[in-house]
């Protein structure tokens, strides 16, 4: 991720621009008078090439999948860990599945079938639960969420 530098320094300041040092501050309250308005025109073209960016784009959901598989499963590790963590406990679940990933980028082989062949995450007869878990379409979080709260205020 790229982080405008011009904008960085100038957040920075503005906590010292809160500093009184007396009735009448002589200095840091005038920080924030240089500093608040730059930022602000800078968040304002942040957004505006954000939204350039954004307009034309076209969701390709058969390319996503497969670009998602090429990982072997493995962008959902942190799902699976917390599939796991109830069961096995949270840091004991996160070595477990660290362990794995490791063994499925050094043989290439899938996540999935990894855990069906794991003595200690292979405790159900078909793959339905791992395979729930190592789902991408299940690991959404809140974005639908987002995403339905954006649409609303665009219908308005």
């Amino acid at each position: 991720m790229m982080r405008n530098t011009a904008v960085f320094p100038a957040a920075l300041t503005l906590p010292d621009a809160m500093i009184a040092d007396h009735e009448r501050s002589t200095g840091p309250r005038e920080i924030g008078w240089i500093a608040r308005p730059e930022a602000f025109m800078l968040t304002a073209g942040a957004f505006a090439h954000s939204r350039f960016l954004v307009e034309g784009l076209e969701v390709d959901e058969d390319r996503m999948r497969a670009n998602l598989d090429m990982t072997n499963v493995l962008v959902v590790s942190e799902a699976v860990m917390m599939g796991l963590a109830p069961c096995l406990g949270r840091e004991y679940a996160h070595d477990l599945v660290y362990d794995i990933c490791r063994v499925a980028l050094t043989k290439n082989r899938s996540l999935l079938d990894l855990l069906c062949e794991n003595a200690e995450t292979a405790q159900h007869p078909d793959r339905t639960v791992p395979a729930k878990l190592c789902d991408p379409a299940n690991y959404r979080g809140l974005a639908g969420v987002r995403v339905d709260r954006v649409l609303e205020r665009l219908v308005r």
